[in-house]
């Protein structure tokens, strides 16, 4: 995914109504491009940055964020969740991502919600708190003093790529 150079990230076709989970594809779409521009060019001693006062590391803010990822998946029938062991930095980024590709499957292939959550509920919910941890690692590479670079997402051309 990349940013666009005009417009509002929205094509004139895709203005009509879209459903609920065509939305959530594109949400995620916009999860997936956030967390991979604010992680761009993170070193390896990014995913232990301690910012004291209990806060969460990086490693542990990506496994929550695949945790969420897996839990809203649940709710489209995916695997159920379990508790997910603390992997190294690289790792977590990629589970991350494996788990992001595996709900855009799950979407992608129609899948009808079956939890009890609705899609109002998920979106207040796990994904918008998915949106606040990415917040919360940009925070944390500036902090680092390595900040991400600015960026105009409201730019990003999200149409037909996968997340992750």
């Amino acid at each position: 995914m990349k940013a666009r150079e005009g417009g509002f990230g929205m094509k004139a076709a895709e203005d009509a109504e879209p459903s609920a989970d065509a939305l959530l594809r594109h949400y995620l779409r916009a999860l997936s491009f956030r967390l991979e521009h604010v992680l761009a060019s993170a070193d390896a001693a990014f995913g232990d940055f301690d910012a004291g006062q209990g806060a969460r590391t990086p490693s542990e803010i990506v496994r929550h964020l695949s945790g969420l990822i897996v839990f809203v998946g649940e709710q489209y029938g995916g695997p159920s969740r379990a508790a997910l062991p603390a992997l190294g930095w690289q790792a977590e980024r990629d589970r991350f991502r494996t788990q992001l590709r595996a709900l855009e499957a799950l979407l992608g292939a129609g899948a009808a919600r079956r939890g009890p959550l609705s899609a109002f509920q998920l979106w207040q919910g796990p994904l918008a708190d998915a949106m606040t941890h990415v917040g919360q690692l940009a925070l944390l590479r500036r902090l680092a003093g390595a900040p991400s670079a600015p960026v105009r997402y409201w730019q990003a051309d999200l149409a037909g790529d996968e997340p992750g």
